[in-house]
């Protein structure tokens, strides 16, 4: 199934029953390493299985959830990690800024062995996603990442 399609039916099931998210959360501990690296495109790359959790909040506009854009940006990413990311989803953030691509997406996990996140900046909707930033950083990035955004 492509990327889209795959987006279209979460967004699908998502709606039929509900749920979407609050954009809560928070990001996780920091470890010296690798320096971020940004993709101009998102990988054909498979995202690993995982569950992305639910919760609860009104759908935007664009449609998208806290769950969608979570799994989009992993999807996005997942070619940047060295070894496939294992997503600390509980941990995962999505805030929203005034921008042309208005969501920023965090996701801490471990990479490695190494704490590291993958992270993006979407804009579009659920059905057709766009990114301006994107990639994998060490987890010690966190702050000179999000100055990007800022």
């Amino acid at each position: 199934m492509t990327r889209l399609a795959t987006l279209a039916a979460v967004a699908a099931i998502l709606l039929l029953s509900g749920c979407s998210a609050t954009g809560e959360g928070a990001s996780s501990s920091a470890s010296p390493s690798e320096a971020p690296s940004a993709s101009p495109a998102p990988s054909d790359t498979p995202v690993p299985e995982t569950q992305v959790p639910e919760t609860h909040a009104p759908v935007g506009e664009d449609g998208f959830t806290d769950d969608i854009l979570i799994q989009a940006c992993l999807e996005s990413t997942a070619g940047d990690f060295g070894t496939p990311l294992q997503p600390d989803l509980a941990s995962a953030s999505v805030e929203h800024n005034d921008s042309e691509h208005p969501w920023f997406v965090l996701v801490p996990g471990l990479s490695g062995g190494s704490q590291s996140f993958a992270y993006c900046t979407i804009g579009g909707t659920a059905a057709d996603p766009t990114f301006e930033l994107r990639g994998a950083a060490d987890a010690s990035m966190e702050d000179e990442v999000r100055s990007w955004v800022d």
